[in-house]
């Protein structure tokens, strides 16, 4: 056959034409494919991505609707509390402050052993009240903590006397170990550190019969920075086996019902106790064997407080009968928390004024130059906040009394607010009379320096007069 390469050329390339067009018609089609399924892709994905956000609307608005509700709760639950823990605490003050008064008189031995039972009774449920009020403050996460200068060692020292006689009462020796290098002034909350160690001591006193307790404080670090302290209660009591203490700091528990029977107790102490000093940054150890005692045992570390004198701590521990008089006034709408807080003040050798509401407290405060008010908070009319902030504003460039919030209240709240109004210091009913005597001990140290000062101004005037 013949054959013409020219025409056999050609048709290679007619072809390879018609191939390469095949070729691009399906790239083109397989690109226009592609093409839809990544539209669609997008498109699905886009319709996905609004469906999550109207998903995600719907729930960020339940979850606001949530959120009022439970603060809302939160809100009536706070206010609640207030309202009981000022109920509770209003006859609570008659009770515990009458009978320490009675037990200050001359009674019969069984008159005396009645006026007891009521007072410890009282201040039994006065206990239960405050761990219920603190779980409560916990649970809902408003624990606060209140940093102020203190001095650890008056501050054991209170708290050791404050035991004694329960220690004594069960026949046990309780002893108090400080260690010379612990810092004199340190910043810290002492009303909670109080409240755990007291906590903690009075657990050990309750299960040690005929023993000891011991209470020691040690610095186990202080060349970095702030000091660490360690704070150790050890005990000859009863002891605990390893399954009591798993369950030691659970709320409501005890070791066991034999415990609850024979012991008494809530099992809240030390689920709150726990609580207060992880807020403080530590943790409660514990160190125990049936038969032979505990230990509990917490490290915290203190900032030393850089502003702090001497005689400010030992104001604290002086005796009443040695303190310059001071004029006070108790402002209170209750008739009987008047004739406790005339009793209570008695007893610290202090005359006091009363006045029964806000207008009246303000017209004692412009006949006479008060050193001290005792204010309530909760008095209809005009409230201790509003009657303190007026007394501030009709003494503005004059001298002050040192005013002194006096309430059954027990939120940070109203501390913050009274703070706010012009107050001073904050203290709670039940009366304490040990909390009275250390702040009216400082009250008069403040004063005394202050007229000292008074004192020194005038005798140096006249002189720089004549000089300049």
């Amino acid at each position: 056959l013949l054959w013409n390469p020219v025409a056999v050329v050609t048709s290679i390339g007619r072809v390879t034409g018609s191939l390469a067009l095949v070729s691009l018609n399906i790239v083109g089609i397989i690109s226009a494919r592609a093409f839809e399924e990544q539209r669609r892709s997008r498109f699905d994905a886009e319709s996905h991505e609004r469906k999550l956000r109207r998903e995600l609307s719907v729930k960020l608005a339940e979850l606001a609707v949530e959120k009022d509700r439970v603060e809302a709760l939160s809100r009536a639950r706070t206010g609640f509390f207030a309202v009981m823990s000022h109920e509770f605490r209003t006859p609570m003050n008659a009770v515990i402050g009458l009978s320490d008064v009675l037990l200050d008189m001359p009674l019969e031995q069984e008159s005396r052993e009645h006026v007891h039972t009521i007072n410890d009774s009282a201040r039994a449920l006065l206990t239960l009240l405050n761990d219920i009020l603190d779980f409560a403050k916990i649970d809902a996460q408003m624990l606060r903590l209140s940093p102020a200068p203190f001095d650890p060692r008056a501050l054991l020292t209170s708290v050791i006397e404050m035991l004694r006689p329960a220690a004594r009462a069960r026949s046990n020796e309780l002893m108090l170990e400080i260690s010379p290098d612990v810092p004199q002034g340190l910043l810290g909350d002492d009303v909670r550190l109080r409240q755990v160690l007291v906590n903690l001591l009075s657990n050990a006193i309750k299960f040690t019969e005929r023993g000891a307790v011991r209470l020691q404080l040690t610095v186990i670090q202080e060349s970095q920075g702030d000091p660490m302290l360690q704070f150790r209660i050890q005990d000859t009591g009863i002891g605990m086996s390893p399954e009591v203490r798993a369950r030691l700091f659970k709320p409501f528990e005890q070791g066991d019902g034999s415990i609850t029977r024979r012991y008494g107790g809530t099992g809240l102490g030390l689920s709150i106790s726990r609580q207060i000093v992880l807020a403080m940054g530590g943790d409660i150890l514990v160190e125990s064997e049936p038969g032979n005692g505990s230990v509990f045992s917490f490290t915290l570390r203190f900032p030393v407080a850089k502003a702090w004198s001497r005689s400010a701590s030992l104001a604290l521990l002086k005796s009443s009968s040695t303190r310059a008089p001071l004029t006070i006034l108790v402002v209170d709408d209750h008739p009987i928390n008047r004739k406790v807080a005339r009793a209570r003040f008695g007893q610290l050798r202090y005359a006091i004024d009363l006045a029964s509401n806000g207008k009246e407290a303000l017209e004692a405060v412009q006949r006479k130059d008060y050193d001290v008010v005792f204010m309530d908070l909760q008095m209809p009319d005009m409230s201790g906040i509003e009657a303190t902030e007026r007394i501030c504003e009709l003494l503005s460039g004059k001298r002050l009394p040192h005013i002194i919030a006096m309430t059954a209240s027990v939120f940070e709240e109203d501390r913050e607010a009274c703070k706010r109004a012009g107050m001073h210091d904050f203290v709670g009913k039940p009366i304490d009379l040990a909390h009275i005597d250390s702040v009216l001990a400082r009250v008069a140290e403040e004063r005394s320096a202050a007229m000292q000062t008074e004192e020194v101004e005038h005798a140096v005037a006249p002189v720089l007069s004549k000089v300049l």
